[in-house]
């Protein structure tokens, strides 16, 4: 598993090419990084098996089913913070 810092530093790589915009439902605000093909399933850290996803289709992608209400609330606040410009 890569490092806190290792992840935060690859998620700005991202978010710096790719922009903050979701690859699934192109929400534009604060994005998380989703491995394609999960590491342990041999996936790696290169940047054609990242995509960013909302919070909301990253619990998706990871089969959950996310609270509207929460997760909305946490995106808010995670734009009103300025994290996805972090």
């Amino acid at each position: 598993m890569a490092s806190r810092s290792k992840q935060k530093g690859k998620r700005k790589k991202i978010v710096a090419a790719r922009g903050s915009v979701c690859a699934r439902c192109n929400h534009v605000g604060y994005v998380e990084l989703h491995h394609v093909h999960a590491l342990a399933d041999g996936g790696g850290w290169t940047d054609d098996n990242l995509v960013l996803l909302c919070r909301k289709c990253h619990v998706i992608a990871h089969g959950g089913r996310p609270k509207q209400s929460r997760t909305d609330d946490v995106i808010r606040l995670y734009e009103k913070a300025g994290f996805y410009n972090a």
